[in-house]
């Protein structure tokens, strides 16, 4: 029972620190009506062919540009807003953490709030943008639309966090989020301009299964990942937590925090 109010003061104290932080707060506010409306003015609803190249198999298909679009920078804003958060999160705990265990706080008793306090977050955060979707188009199967921002949000705020507890400096890990969400969802997991999807490494990049779940549900309503594809995406998340909790208890330990 002490634990619980422990965990839930933690809790609360985290959701807290994300609202003082205005940046934060106001991006996660702004910057999907913003990116929105940069779909509506920036892309027209004229049909173009998207390819689709996976396990040696070439699939074309019509689709409105504008509706392409929407789902990839849906993606990219969950993921950018959540990699900041979790890598804000791990860096502000690099300046507390310790000194909490140090005045009777369990290691796990904080970073079991931390990971609920993303989980709710990129869960509002994706019903959120999940809103603004449906005024561009509405996805074939939401569902699992919405199962894709969630998880490319949990995968991204784990990578952010991990990167925080990597770096010494702010600024040098805010270019590595910067840079690998960029990379990833920018560049390397749209079909029309990546060229390595076919490739088994890929698989290696957060947003690779996530993209695929969005391309699939949201312009054909359906999931056609394997049963060893879904193994691995299940495999791949555990292992980033896995890591991220390794990470963050050696460095409890080496009383680095």
């Amino acid at each position: 029972m002490k634990s619980i109010r422990k965990m839930t003061i933690a809790f609360r104290m985290t959701l807290l620190e994300i609202m003082r932080n205005r940046i934060s707060l106001v991006s996660l506010l702004i910057l999907p009506s913003v990116m929105y409306y940069i779909v509506l003015l920036g892309f027209t609803n004229e049909d173009i062919p998207f390819e689709i190249r996976e396990n040696n198999i070439r699939y074309v298909m019509i689709f409105s540009e504008r509706d392409i679009w929407s789902v990839y920078i849906s993606l990219s804003i969950v993921a950018f807003l959540m990699a900041f958060t979790g890598f804000y999160l791990m860096f502000s705990a690099k300046k507390t953490d310790y000194r909490l265990c140090r005045c009777g706080y369990k290691p796990w008793e904080l970073l079991i709030p931390k990971i609920l306090a993303v989980v709710v977050l990129v869960t509002l955060l994706s019903v959120y943008m999940l809103v603004f979707q449906w005024v561009v188009f509405n996805p074939k199967n939401t569902p699992a639309f919405l199962l894709s921002l969630i998880t490319i949000g949990i995968n991204y705020g784990v990578w952010g966090a991990i990167v925080a507890s990597l770096v010494r400096s702010e600024l040098e890990g805010s270019y590595i989020v910067f840079f690998l969400v960029l990379l990833d969802i920018g560049y390397l997991q749209i079909p029309f301009m990546s060229g390595i999807l076919d490739k088994w490494y890929i698989m290696l990049l957060p947003a690779y299964f996530p993209a695929r779940l969005a391309e699939q549900s949201a312009l054909l309503s359906l999931w056609s990942l394997s049963p060893l594809q879904l193994i691995l995406w299940i495999s791949y998340s555990i292992s980033m937590f896995v890591i991220f909790i390794l990470i963050y208890m050696a460095l409890i330990r080496s009383k680095k925090l």
